[in-house]
Formats: structure tokens, C-alpha cells, sequence
């Protein structure tokens, strides 16, 4: 106020939900929403004179002024040294995943980016939810953390646990992610954080309604949760969803800029690999290859294993090496490999009496040695008006998180 003389003054406080800044700063993420706070020019109050009530009345648009704080133009450099700072505090959503140190910034709209210049004191209440913090300035303010704080995939594996349901499991670079895949969309099974149960878990209303649109519900078997219903969503609906919690599993290519060694592939090659690879999900294990990161952008390396009694391997036993058999994708397309996990470097060569073929389904229909049921096998294979609904499901899935671009 003394640096606002003349004026009465008011203070607004706005919290929203939508993050209006989403995407200008591409380095930065916000969760939990965004508070802004203002200093505000308010009329004068009315007065009383010999009977009459005199109440000045703005032009419109002028009945609140925003004031700069700290107020540049008029403050001298000793008095703008000593701008007395404020305490903000406020109650974060129940969803969002907070650290134990969190990071608040200010949005500079001259920069248009994220600052935390002139932040001090930041208090997180685990309990309460409630975080305060002092600031030099007012401006809108966020959490925010950088937008690949969980990349790079460490791995991620495949594996089909029922006719057209396979589970997906992640490790990146703060959780353990377990997802499964179905006709019906994507679901969250893991990690089983307080935050992520309202994505986990459908509400009453939704379990009483499971047809309603773009909501599904799955049988849920066993578990700490077992009288709550498992929530199924589209695969961009539930990831966008975890990214508002502050787990961001849809990257894009500038977030390679900020991982060491990590070039994104080239479009082309991830779609002929997505594509191919949600065919054969329902039937294959698959599996990422450490060698996929050193390959040049045009081609990417997964690891595949027949499992049609959808048993249990770990994809990062030495021993199962010998089991999978390594497939490698270009722009236009695919061959089997003999890239072993266990030896280093990649052998690209292709496998004995294998050449490329424009899809998967190719180089497995002209394998130089078919088994007795060859046919049956290809006929699995093949994309049917009953499997169309997982196939693309899955491969949504892959494509959103960029599983071959950030592993």
C-alpha cells in the first residue's frame, strides 16, 4: 500500500484447475493448478455528506485496476530492495503427487516462462496438503517440476495375461507403472499411491453407469482394493489424466534435449513398430532391448517370445536371453535380428535365412522354417472385426508414451 498512495487497495485471490500457460514453457510442467494473486485498485469507498451518500462510479471497465507489485516505476532502489514479502498459501488438489521439496514458480509473462526467482520459505503439509511460500512478487503461481522428471523408461515390458488382455509394465525414472490393456482402453493397476486411486479406482457413480461415455469399468480380482471397481479409460484419456497428477507419460521430442544420450526416432519407424507390435500383443511377450537407445534414429530393437499359455518370465533374466528373439524396425520395414540382450554390441545382423519384409506379419509368414502349425499361427495373427478394438488400444498405448523413443 505505501507504494500505491492514492489508491484503496484490495487483494484478489484466483485458483483454477486449467493451467492457462500449459505448453509455452516446454521445459517446465505445472500440477495441481495455478493460483494467481493480484493487487487491486479498488474505488473509493461511499461518504456521507449532510444526508447524501456520494459514491464515485468507475468508467466501465475501470472498477478494478490491477497494480504492479512490487510497483517499479515509482519505488526508488532503496525502497524497492526493501519490498516486504508476501505469504501465500493454499490447498493443493487431493490427486497430485507432491515431492517432499517442491518446487513453486511464478509465471513471467514477459519471458513466458516459469521463474522462481524471489520464492522463498516453501512449506509442504503432507497432511493438510497445504503449501505456503513467500514471494517478492504477485503473479500467478504454481507447483512445477520439469516435464521429464520421469524419463527415461529405465525398461518395459509386454505380456498377455488373458485372451486380448496383456499387462504392461514400466520402470521409470520415480515409479514402477503397471498398466493393463484391453478392448475396453487402459487402466492403471500400479503404483498404489493415495493420489493416483481416483484414476485406479471408478467412482460410484461411474460403476453404477459403466456404459456412460468414456468411462468403462473392469472385474477386479483380489487385492487391498477388491470392493472398488477398476476404472477403464481411452489410453490419451487416462494418460492425460496421470500427467494432471504430476506423472507425465507422454512425452515429446524437445524432452529428449534434457536426457543424456536420448534421440527421438524418427515418426516414421515408431508407427511401423507400434502398428506391427499391437498385432502380435495378445500372443508375444515383448520387451524393450537396452541396445534400442544406440541405434540411429531410423531404426529401433524390441525383443519378442512366443507365450500363448500366457506364462510369467522376467524379461531381465540372463537366462530367458536365449528365449526372446530380437526384431529390428525401419521407416518402411522389419526383420528378425541376432541381437542377444547379454552381448554387447548390438549385432544387427539379420537372422539365418530371414530377409526383410514390408510388416511383422511378412517376416513371420515367410520364415524359413515354419513349424507344423504355421497356419494356425498366422491366422492369429491377423487383425479380425473381435480384435481390432485391443490391436488399436495397444498400440494408442505405445504410441502416446513413445516407449522406443525414450528407453
Amino acid at each position: 500500500a505505501l507504494q500505491s498512495m492514492g489508491h484503496c487497495i484490495g487483494v484478489r485471490a484466483l485458483y483454477t484447475a486449467y493451467d492457462s500457460t500449459e505448453n509455452k514453457d516446454t521445459s517446465q510442467l505445472s500440477v495441481g493448478g495455478m493460483i494467481r494473486v493480484d493487487l487491486l485498485s479498488i474505488p473509493p469507498f461511499s461518504k456521507k455528506v449532510k444526508g447524501w451518500t456520494i459514491r464515485q462510479v468507475p468508467s466501465p471497465g475501470q472498477e478494478l485496476l490491477r497494480l504492479p507489485y512490487p510497483n517499479q516505476e515509482h519505488a526508488t532502489t532503496s525502497t524497492a530492495i526493501a519490498v516486504q514479502p508476501c505469504k501465500i498459501e493454499y490447498k493443493v488438489p487431493s490427486h497430485v503427487l507432491v515431492g517432499k521439496s517442491p518446487t513453486i514458480s511464478w509465471w513471467d509473462q514477459q519471458e513466458e516462462k516459469w521463474s522462481t526467482e524471489g520464492i522463498t520459505e516453501i512449506s509442504w503439509e503432507s497432511e493438510s496438503r497445504k503449501i505456503s511460500f513467500w514471494s517478492a512478487r504477485l503473479a500467478a503461481f504454481s507447483i512445477t517440476q520439469p516435464r521429464y522428471l520421469d524419463l527415461p523408461y529405465k525398461h518395459w515390458s509386454m505380456r498377455a495375461v488373458a485372451p486380448l488382455v496383456v499387462d504392461l509394465k514400466i520402470r521409470a525414472a520415480r515409479f514402477e507403472l503397471h498398466f493393463v490393456i484391453s478392448e475396453d482402453g487402459l487402466r492403471l493397476k500400479g503404483p498404489d499411491e493415495p493420489e493416483l486411486h481416483s484414476i485406479m479406482f471408478a467412482t460410484p457413480e461411474e460403476a453404477n453407469r459403466p456404459d456412460a461415455e468414456g468411462t468403462g469399468v473392469a472385474p477386479q480380482v483380489g487385492g487391498g482394493n477388491s470392493h472398488r471397481a477398476p476404472r477403464v479409460r481411452s489410453p490419451a484419456t487416462l494418460l492425460k489424466e496421470l500427467r494432471e497428477c504430476g506423472l507425465n507419460l507422454m512425452p515429446e521430442d524437445g524432452d529428449a534435449e534434457y536426457l543424456d544420450g536420448y534421440t527421438p526416432k524418427a515418426p516414421k519407424t515408431q508407427a511401423r513398430a507400434y502398428s506391427d507390435l499391437s498385432e502380435i500383443a495378445a500372443f508375444y511377450d515383448i520387451a524393450s532391448s537396452k541396445h534400442n537407445k544406440n541405434l540411429p534414429r531410423e531404426r529401433a530393437l524390441v525383443r519378442v517370445r512366443e507365450n500363448p499359455l500366457y506364462d510369467e518370465f522376467d524379461p531381465l533374466d540372463p537366462d530367458c536371453d536365449v528365449d526372446y528373439q530380437a526384431i529390428m524396425f525401419f521407416p518402411d520395414k522389419s526383420c528378425f535380428v541376432k541381437s542377444m540382450e547379454q552381448q554387447s554390441p548390438c549385432n544387427e545382423s539379420l537372422g539365418t535365412g530371414h530377409l526383410t519384409h514390408a510388416s511383422l506379419y511378412l517376416c513371420y509368414d515367410k520364415v524359413p522354417e515354419p513349424q507344423p502349425n504355421h497356419i494356425e499361427q498366422l491366422h492369429r495373427l491377423e487383425v479380425t472385426c473381435t480384435t481390432a478394438r485391443f490391436v488399436e488400444a495397444v498400440r494408442q498405448t505405445m504410441q502416446i508414451m513413445r516407449l522406443l523413443s525414450f528407453v
